[in-house]
Formats: structure tokens, C-alpha cells, sequence
């Protein structure tokens, strides 16, 4: 499993959104303390820490595009228009609702099969 494409289908066409497989695995997340760093001690947890994922999981490959959005939402609240420009102006709120919209849509999808927005970890 490398990658899939979803279609998300619009008046003008498909609009693919594209997916790559994550397998499951283990890697060491966060840093040391830093002496002296008074914005460093403040904001980030001190030490390293090994994350596991006990399933792997798919993350889109690009940035939602404006495109994508509005097959979704059916609105573009973007300021910088372009169908194939990132979505922007919008708040994570609005991205959780993309999500939710994006699994009603997707019933061809397994049962467990949720989307949603990564976590910190699978951003790493």
C-alpha cells in the first residue's frame, strides 16, 4: 500500500485527493532541554520520548486545494484565489467539519475508517 486517490466530484470535473500510506512503526519525538532558552523551557515538554503507532494510517500528500474545499463545503472562503491553491482563512474548527463532511461522503470507505486532522505525532 503506497498510495490512494480519492474523488471528490465537482460540476468542472474530479478533484483527487491524494493519500499516502503511513505504516505502523516507532520513532523518538521531542528534544532535549536546551540551557538558557527561556522560549524553548516555556513552550516544549523537556526530554525525548519514543512514540509507537500500532497501525499505520493514511495523510494526504498535499494541502487541501481551494478545489477540493468547495467539492466539500461547497463554498471558498479563501482571500488568494485559485482552484488548485491551498485553502486558506479558515479555522481548525472548519477543518474538523471538512472531516466530518469528508466521511459522509466517502460510505465506499471500511467501516472503521475515519477521517480526520493528524496528530502532533503524525505530523513527525
Amino acid at each position: 500500500m503506497n498510495d490512494i486517490t480519492i474523488p471528490l466530484i465537482l460540476d468542472s470535473g474530479c478533484v483527487a485527493l491524494k493519500l499516502n500510506w503511513i505504516p505502523a512503526g516507532r520513532f523518538v519525538m521531542g528534544i532535549g532541554a536546551i540551557k538558557g532558552d527561556d522560549i524553548h523551557e516555556a513552550n516544549e515538554p523537556e526530554g525525548e520520548f519514543e512514540v509507537i503507532f500500532s497501525r499505520g494510517y493514511w495523510l494526504g500528500v498535499y494541502p487541501v486545494t481551494q478545489c477540493q474545499w468547495q467539492a466539500v463545503m461547497g463554498t471558498n472562503p479563501s482571500h488568494f484565489k485559485g482552484a488548485n491553491q491551498p485553502v486558506e482563512t479558515i479555522s481548525w474548527y472548519d477543518a474538523l467539519d471538512f472531516c466530518k463532511r469528508l466521511d459522509v461522503r466517502q460510505l465506499a470507505r471500511p467501516e472503521d475508517y475515519v477521517f480526520s486532522l493528524p496528530t502532533e505525532a503524525q505530523w513527525e
